[in-house]
């Protein structure tokens, strides 16, 4: 199909979603006048703009999605504070026109569309009129920076050179050095996260931390040079020296053991991080600490879910004193010896990645966890956040999942307990270090990002090879021809006859997306509950394998899908039941899961209804998993589609109760236009 034909077809398709499909603009909302329309004060509106490329553009333009932009979730700087909320200081100043700045950010914004409607081509006034106006905002707030090899974006400034990358091969201006830092209007000293609008000595970020992260009372504080409410928020701007603590983002408490793991506020040296942890004050308290001490796999898991959310961090094992001799900064303990062809000492544990220790150039003598797959490295003189375990035990009286000696330095004022849940984005792009004589080491942007859909074909594989012919035939009977389409849920059902297909309608593969979507989401409601419970799991089952490989070594190719199964036993009972009983298929009936018991469901423990069941209803909007699965499939949609409708109450896709019929005819027609366009995740 030639490109003129495809406008053709999204151009009608378009025509078939009825405005009663979308929310009601605000009054003050108007479609700039064509390309080189005109911004006034009343037009300015960061959240209606986001959500009307988030959501109605997003099939648009060859699949391009803007779905980053949406302003429920946005945290493109990661800083914790949405996007939107950091545009509509932007926003406040233009609406007041008697606010002293009004004219100064006005026309600022004003000349960054300007600009914008050059670099963007084509489609800054076409198409998508909302986008030149959100990237100004974002241009305007001026943190961040990119480079074009290797391709890296970050901050505000990040967000609009990957956009106009993104879209390089519609006209905009990107090959010829587009956007040239030089032709915008930033205002970072001002307008951005670290930035201090009011003057008064506390900046953006602080009174946003300050001010409970409400948005109303923050624009208020952040105006006012009167008020000026400080607290140290996640990032590092300069002069953040105040304790201030989020849940879950500055530190990790695990009730069971009582223990507390700190994150540095900012990225060192091994040498640096650990000082800083021997020196370590809470609220004037010492706690004289060390980098963590990891002696099992339960421990393992845990720093590296810390550090698939800060990257890779240091850990507190040490060569410096001999190399080859491994030791723990907080006990002096040895638990390696030699290089990566050395072996633990006393069978304590260790999880060097393949290849490492290696001492590459002569001078890596600490160790770091990988944030991609939880395995260990020796690094030298770099730089990286440091993961704390907190001298001491500390009790929990009221069981909130917050140490009781931490509650009074959490970020904002004492009602704001528990700040730091809600939505957001997390996901990004990692780049390779290079490492002595050409030793590459790339980082994911998320530790669970395709490891379940890479793990569930493989064991797919592996079980059709194995597992007998009751499970082969029954497969073929149902149609579960491969991962992606393997509906097993209450396998048990057909052990003995009569068989019959026993899934529960939801694809197993879809299932899973959804648990790695929450889990690379640190800021989506269900994330601590899922990440606490697939933890456990994890440890559970890394245990049972080692109870199975004892017996037979042939179980420790269990290893291979490590993360699947434990995901799979948690998204419900049913799936619970499938993997019990897929183990003892393998096994001739042997001998199951010792530890079956002791595995969890996520959430709430219910037989029925779990979140990530078919018919659960992750996010609350009234329609079960299954509904939204079958009602994205039935318009031609596919799994990325199916994650944003299953995980968004607010979403625009076929499952969203206020849709109109009509709507939903037109979304099918606008999918199919598009040869149902993947809605690819942004990576950073």
């Amino acid at each position: 199909m030639k490109r003129h034909e495809v406008w053709l077809i999204v151009a009608a398709a378009l025509l078939a979603l009825p405005v009663t499909g979308y929310a009601d603009p605000p009054a003050n909302f108007t479609w700039p006048a064509g390309q080189n329309g005109s911004v006034t004060a009343s037009t300015v509106d960061f959240d209606r703009w986001m959500y009307e490329l988030s959501i109605k553009y997003i099939a648009l333009v060859g699949g391009y999605p803007y779905a980053y932009l949406d302003p429920a979730v946005a945290d493109n700087n990661d800083n914790y504070i949405l996007d939107a909320d950091e545009l509509s200081l932007i926003r406040a100043i233009c609406v007041d026109t008697s606010h002293p700045q009004h004219n100064t950010v006005h026309e600022a914004l004003k000349a960054n569309v300007t600009r914008l409607e050059t670099d963007l081509g084509g489609l800054a006034g076409s198409l998508v009129p909302p986008l030149k106006l959100v990237l100004a905002g974002y241009m305007l707030l001026g943190d961040g920076g990119y480079t074009r090899a290797p391709n890296t974006f970050e901050g505000s400034v990040g967000i609009v050179a990957e956009t106009i990358y993104g879209m390089r091969d519609y006209g905009s201006g990107w090959n010829t050095g587009a956007p040239n830092l030089a032709l915008y209007n930033l205002q970072p000293a001002t307008l951005s996260w670290c930035g201090d609008f009011d003057g008064d000595g506390v900046n953006n970020a602080r009174e946003y931390y300050g001010q409970c992260m409400d948005r109303a009372v923050w624009l208020a504080a952040a105006t006012n040079s009167a008020v000026a409410r400080s607290a140290t928020g996640p990032g590092s701007c300069a002069g953040d020296n105040d304790t201030c603590l989020i849940p879950g983002v500055h530190f990790q408490y695990v009730p069971a053991s009582q223990k507390v793991y700190l994150v540095t506020p900012t990225e060192m040296t091994w040498t640096d991080a650990q000082a800083y942890a021997q020196a370590l004050t809470i609220g004037g308290t010492p706690y004289p600490s060390n980098l963590m001490k990891i002696s099992n796999a339960a421990e393992n898991a845990l720093a590296w879910s810390i550090a698939s959310r800060v990257g890779t961090a240091w850990i507190g094992a040490t060569d410096q004193e001999e190399e080859g001799v491994w030791r723990w900064i907080s006990t002096g303990e040895q638990f390696w010896q030699g290089d990566a062809g050395g072996s633990t000492v006393g069978g304590r544990y260790a999880n060097w990645r393949i290849g490492e220790p290696n001492n590459s150039g002569g001078a890596e003598h600490w160790a770091e966890i990988r944030s991609g797959d939880g395995q260990w490295n020796d690094a030298g003189v770099r730089t990286r956040p440091g993961i704390i375990e907190v001298a001491g035990t500390f009790a929990d009286a009221n069981s909130n999942g917050i140490p009781d000696a931490f509650e009074p330095f959490l970020c904002g004022h004492p009602e704001c307990l528990g700040v730091g849940e809600g939505e957001g984005e997390g996901e990004g792009e990692g780049e390779g270090e290079g490492e002595g004589e050409g030793e590459g080491e790339g980082e994911e942007p998320c530790a669970y990002e395709g490891v379940l859909q890479q793990e569930g074909a493989l064991f797919f594989t592996l079980l059709s090879a194995n597992a007998g012919p009751v499970v082969q035939n029954l497969a073929i009977l149902c149609g579960m021809t491969g991962w992606d389409n393997w509906d097993l849920e209450n396998l048990g059902q057909f052990l003995a006859p009569p068989y019959t297909c026993p899934g529960d309608g939801l694809p197993d593969s879809f299932q899973m997306a959804l648990v790695e979507y929450v889990l690379c989401h640190p800021r989506y409601p269900a994330h601590a509950d899922t990440l606490a419970g697939f933890l456990h799991n994890k440890a559970v089952f890394d245990a049972d394998v080692a109870f199975l490989g004892g017996i037979n070594p042939a179980f420790y190719a269990l290893d291979l899908v490590g993360h699947l199964l434990p995901a799979m036993i948690g998204t419900s009972m049913g799936a619970r039941n499938t993997v019990h009983a897929l183990i003892l298929a393998l096994t001739g009936g042997a001998i199951g899961l010792p530890s079956y018991a002791s595995y969890v469901t996520f959430g709430a423990g219910k037989t029925t209804g779990e979140p990530f069941s078919a018919d659960g209803d992750l996010d609350v909007d009234g329609l079960s998993n299954l509904d939204e699965y079958q009602q994205v499939m039935a318009v031609g949609g596919d799994m990325e589609l199916f994650v944003l409708a299953a995980t968004d109450p607010n979403n625009f896709w076929p499952g969203n109760p206020a849709l109109p019929a009509a709507g939903m005819i037109g979304m099918g027609l606008l999918v199919a236009a598009l040869g149902g366009a993947a809605i690819l995740r942004r990576k950073r």
